[in-house]
């Protein structure tokens, strides 16, 4: 069965790119890959502005500002295909603080879905972390998730830990309370209209 799935695939994946895939790892060193030089220049960067960051967004513009002539090459560089480099640069101490709360939620998240109780399907929770710690461990050598179809699916993940709320709940209380209060203005209102303030019948 698996073997004829992955048959089956086969046309698709060599459609999606696969070949180009290939022979890119067939021909190209991963010692000579961008991606060390980028993250070697956003290190650099990173020191600059710290603790505060550069600013979200500041990336494209402040990159080109720390290459040395060695690190140059034609293409323009608009990430740093590294992700935790990038916030860090951006975003600064806070933004490792955000990062590191994440990390510990999912460490405990990944903890009960595997050996807890669960109160959701333990079957989603599961599949859900091991997909989350998959896009995050994809971040180190790219930027999935700032792309909206990854990070769907990383947020559809996450909700996966959570016990959906109950269908009567605080809510439905109070948009109940607030129905009956409006009735009860409208009814004081047309009262109003009916005997007004002063007449004497």
């Amino acid at each position: 069965l698996v073997i004829g799935l992955g048959l089956m695939l086969l046309p698709l994946m060599l459609g999606l790119g696969m070949l180009a895939i290939l022979q890119r790892f067939a021909t190209e060193d991963v010692v000579e890959d961008s991606r060390w030089t980028f993250a070697a220049v956003t290190w650099r960067a990173l020191w600059s502005y710290f603790p505060f960051g550069s600013g979200f967004g500041t990336f494209p513009s402040v990159y080109p500002l720390h290459e040395r002539v060695v690190d140059l090459i034609p293409e323009f560089v608009n990430r740093a295909h590294d992700d935790l480099l990038e916030i860090l640069l951006e975003g600064g101490l806070a933004s490792l603080a955000l990062l590191l709360g994440l990390v510990v939620w999912l460490c405990l998240s990944t903890r009960q879905a595997l050996v807890g109780e669960m109160e959701v399907d333990g079957r989603q929770a599961r599949a859900g972390v091991i997909v989350m710690w998959l896009l995050l461990l994809h971040s180190l050598v790219d930027y999935p998730l700032r792309t909206i179809a990854l990070g769907s699916v990383f947020a559809l993940c996450a909700a996966f830990q959570f016990k959906p709320p109950p269908v009567n709940d605080r809510r439905d209380a109070w948009w109940s309370t607030r129905r009956r209060r409006r009735r009860r203005r409208k009814r004081i209102r047309s009262h109003t209209r009916r005997n007004p303030v002063g007449d004497t019948a």
